[in-house]
């Protein structure tokens, strides 16, 4: 019987869906072991989904596996099948450790989950159905050895991509691996699934570098940096301390593994701590680890020492370790130069540190994106995130994913992932891609790293509900189209949740207006409106480049609210007159402000502290120039007069126009003096947005100053710099009073005349 993967037959009268993927997790038990476990979970979590169905608990739907089992569990379903509970808890833990981490012994822990699978099945079918009673579990046997061979010639490889959600139900991996594509399978589905946060490929290891990984790499300016820090090492004698620091995901892991790969002499010569967050003793805290790592950098030994040591370490825990008694009493050498380098603050301007025997390479010193004065809208770029999509979308034979394309369209499949890829291998809608992301950075202060970014072009071009798509029709998937899935951020990722809050489309314009009203003219013209439609498209968007969708927006007997949409989605990539008019000006106005800042062109962002001003004078209500309201008692408002005097410094990180690259200070650090005093205001967008807006006579409510609460405090420093100044009463008669010291230090009011 199991020879012929009949194991869950009996569940292909009532749930054929379950039943298939049971089958699949058997047929690929001793040829995938791995994708068998992943789906296992998946069939798990479809079962339970039938049980909370059949005890009329639809709310349990919306949670995760972990949570349905447990409120399962509440409500006494298992209460008398205590296994159940434990078959199904353990296939979830399984198939994450599967999706996520490499499983030791595959195939046995696939039996586990098999074995498993059939007790929740039998007891399922058994309790709610009861029709017959299931024969009891057989382990089951490898297929015959000519299998096996013919997997082979087919050159099947079991090396897929590993998928934890119900998008798919097959398994997938590059053409470049050699995997069948039978039926409607796809290769560049495969492909891009990989891209996937939660694949199996997006895990780093500094001593695994892939033949995927190492197509996907792309050199950053940080490389160059910390291949010189560790040539300059080499050079002498004594003990050398390479910091290479960041933040969670931001590429540590990677680099380690991409320079031991091409610079693997140079790279022998050192001794490598990664992550330095994971303790090897579950009875020793992350701090305690790293004092042991550190040994020879003691203070007893780092002079006699000559130890090489790269430290991959995130900042929080270094800080950690500076402020622990380790750095006090053991590690003082290295405390201090930790604290000349500047490396805990975030504001700095950024400088190469090095020290006789501690050197710092440091993520967050480089941005993502360069900077450069906007032209027509198309600026900033980012020479990484480009050369990253170039890697999915170049038109090469050495490119896995154009390869994969290629074979689909051989198999003449037409699936929205081929479409998507078409238009994603556009060079305009790269461009406009990236200029989302780069404002996500600067307006949300995202920190992204470079598998979020990778997961963000499996979400755009990859629809939520991908398995239902083989139509010869673009119609029938107009919603899935990137164009649309940008601005879809339904149970997505945090980039596209925050890209679609930066939806062109909310920002009105005259032209878009008029694009509006010729829109909703259509309907007003009772002959050919498809004809109508067509002439809209071909006015406004540029016909060349969207042959895949005209036919699809010319459909008017699609709801004209989705055709809408639609057409304005990919009019904010394919705009042919009106492209302009998604820019944003308050964002291109702050990128040109912080260029300035950064190649010292103090002149050129001089009216920013002319806007500064006004708005410290506005902040608690306007009353007169050069006056700030500190507060308003019933029918009094109480003032003082400041005299505010701009100090502009120039950055010490000599940026010129021609080197300013991807290294540069992500704020604007404006300095005010008063009264001899000097005070520094740390500018970001949402502070110079809201100051903007203020100086246009926005008021903001409590909930918006209380997100400003550093801009609060910066005023409050300065009125208190003040602190002998006599104070404006106003009362609410306009009458004025003054109070103040007088010469002898006596208190002194008086009315003003």
């Amino acid at each position: 019987m199991h020879n012929n993967y009949e194991t869950f037959n009996f569940l292909k009268e009532d749930f054929p869906t379950i039943e298939k993927i049971c089958t699949l997790v058997e047929q690929n038990i001793y040829i995938n072991p791995v994708y068998a476990i992943i789906e296992g979970r998946k069939a798990t979590e479809k079962i339970l989904d039938e049980v909370i169905d059949e005890e009329n608990l639809q709310k349990l739907k919306k949670i995760n596996l972990n949570d349905k089992i447990e409120e399962l569990f509440s409500f006494g379903i298992f209460s008398t099948d205590r296994f159940v509970f434990r078959a199904l808890d353990e296939n979830r833990r399984l198939g994450n450790i599967a999706a996520h981490d490499e499983v030791r012994d595959e195939i046995m822990t696939a039996l586990k989950v098999h074995k498993n699978l059939y007790s929740i099945t039998k007891w399922f079918h058994e309790k709610y159905f009861d029709k017959y009673e299931v024969e009891e579990y057989k382990n089951p046997s490898p297929q015959h050895i000519e299998t096996k061979s013919k997997l082979v010639e087919e050159d099947v490889s079991i090396d897929t991509i590993s998928i934890d959600d119900d998008r798919h139900n097959y398994p997938k991996s590059l053409p470049s691996d050699s995997v069948s594509c039978k039926n409607k399978d796809s290769y560049l589905l495969g492909a891009i699934s990989k891209l996937k946060i939660s694949a199996r490929e997006a895990i780093e290891d500094p001593k695994d570098f892939s033949i995927f990984k190492k197509y996907l790499h792309v050199k950053r300016e940080i490389e160059k940096e910390f291949i010189s820090v560790l040539e300059e090492s080499t050079k002498n004698d004594f003990s050398q301390l390479i910091l290479l620091c960041g933040s969670v995901g931001d590429g540590k892991s990677h680099l380690l593994a991409a320079v031991n790969e091409d610079y693997n002499e140079l790279f022998s010569k050192f001794e490598i701590h990664n992550d330095a967050t994971e303790s090897s003793n579950p009875n020793k805290t992350s701090i305690d680890t790293l004092s042991e790592v550190l040994i020879n950098f003691k203070d007893k030994n780092i002079k006699t020492s000559n130890t090489k040591l790269i430290v991959a370490i995130n900042l929080g825990v270094l800080s950690k370790f500076s402020e622990s008694e380790y750095a006090n009493e053991e590690f003082t050498t290295i405390k201090d130069e930790l604290e000349k380098s500047n490396v805990f603050n975030s504001e700095k301007i950024n400088e190469k540190f090095e020290s006789e025997y501690i050197k710092i390479v440091d993520f967050n010193d480089y941005n993502l994106f360069e900077l450069d004065p906007i032209k027509n809208g198309e600026n900033p770029n980012s020479t990484y995130i480009s050369k990253l999509f170039k890697k999915i979308s170049n038109k090469d034979d050495e490119n896995p994913f154009y390869t994969a394309y290629l074979k689909d369209k051989e198999n003449k499949l037409n699936t929205p992932v081929l479409v998507n890829y078409e238009i994603f291998s556009d060079d305009e809608v790269q461009k406009k891609l990236i200029q989302f992301i780069i404002k996500i950075i600067v307006k949300h202060k995202k920190i992204l790293s470079t598998r979020e970014i990778l997961n963000f072009i499996y979400e755009i071009i990859v629809p939520p509900k991908i398995n239902s798509f083989y139509s010869e029709n673009v119609l029938e998937f107009q919603e899935d189209l990137l164009p649309n899935l940008v601005f879809t951020p339904y149970e997505r990722s945090d980039l596209l949740e925050l890209i679609s809050l930066e939806d062109p489309k909310k920002f009105r314009s005259e032209i878009l207006d008029q694009v509006l009203i010729d829109w909703n003219n259509i309907s007003r013209n009772n002959t050919n409106n498809n004809s109508n439609v067509l002439d809209i498209v071909c006015k406004y968007l540029d016909s060349s480049k969207i042959g895949v969708i005209i036919n699809s927006l010319s459909d008017y007997n699609q709801s004209k609210e989705e055709l809408l949409k639609t057409f304005l989605n990919f009019a904010i990539f394919y705009g042919k007159n009106f492209k302009n008019t998604f820019n944003d000006e308050s964002f291109e106005k702050y990128l040109e402000y912080l260029y300035y800042f950064n190649t010292n062109d103090i002149l050129k962002y001089k009216e920013l502290y002319d806007n500064i001003k006004k708005t410290i004078y506005k902040w608690n209500g306007s009353y007169d120039e050069k006056y700030i309201i500190m507060s308003k008692l019933n029918n009094f408002i109480i003032s003082k007069r400041i005299e505010l005097k701009p100090k502009p410094t120039k950055t010490k990180n000599n940026n010129t126009i021609e080197n300013l690259g991807s290294k540069f200070k992500k704020n604007i650090s404006l300095v005010f003096s008063i009264n001899g005093i000097e005070l520094d205001l740390n500018l970001d967008y949402p502070l110079y947005d809201m100051i903007m807006k203020i100086n246009n006579g926005y008021q903001p409510n409590v909930t918006e100053k209380k997100k400003l609460l550093i801009f609060d405090e910066f005023i409050e420093k300065l009125s208190n710099a003040h602190i002998n100044d006599s104070l404006i009463i106003t009362d609410s008669y306009d009458t004025q009073y003054k109070f103040e010291k007088d010469d002898f230090d006596l208190f002194n009011f008086k009315r003003m005349v």
